[in-house]
């Protein structure tokens, strides 16, 4: 989440979280492969699906704060199509992290709700990591796979607990990642 709300402070911290994930994650044609999305009112393809480590991470560590307003739906069509082009054996993970404040609720929802459907089954999920206490956590939850309790997060501290506590809390989920 590129938008104006996340301030630069908050989009550094999501960032730094996003090359510390990309730094544990295994990369290779049979293992994980990353794309990046950055988004605000528009959506801007960091990187696409690459199996190739330093690409993704040269990427994710370039990205720069801009503002803007928040249409997250556009990134998750934008996901939907980049995963459509990954490995057909391979489950696809989408991580949306956000403020949660979005231009529209429902075309979020219908978004969220075409990934899942085109990446039915075990094979496509969708996390939702709503950053802040100001955040609409049922709409979060309502994009998230289900069950909720198990793909939506609030870190109410901020992103100094995102940084913090997630990383072990998605390597128990992603047996790519490698945890300390």
């Amino acid at each position: 989440d590129n938008s104006g709300s996340m301030r630069a402070r908050g989009f550094n911290a999501a960032k730094n979280w996003t090359v510390e994930f990309i730094e544990r994650t295994d990369f290779g044609l049979d293992k994980a492969q990353i794309g990046l999305i950055k988004f605000d009112h528009s959506s801007k393809l960091v990187a696409d699906l690459s199996p190739v480590k330093k690409t993704v991470l040269d990427a994710a560590k370039g990205m720069k704060f801009t503002g803007g307003g928040t249409r997250t739906s556009r990134a998750i069509n934008m996901a939907t199509n980049m995963a459509r082009r990954g490995r057909a054996d391979a489950e696809t993970i989408l991580f949306i992290l956000t403020d949660g404040r979005v231009w529209s609720r429902w075309q979020t929802y219908n978004a969220a709700h075409a990934f899942r459907k085109s990446n039915s089954g075990p094979k496509g999920r969708i996390f939702v990591l709503g950053i802040g206490n100001r955040l609409d956590m049922k709409a979060c939850r309502s994009w998230a796979s289900k069950p909720a309790d198990l793909h939506a997060f609030q870190l109410r501290k901020g992103f100094d607990e995102l940084l913090k506590n997630l990383v072990a809390m998605i390597a128990a989920v992603c047996p790519q990642l490698r945890v300390p």
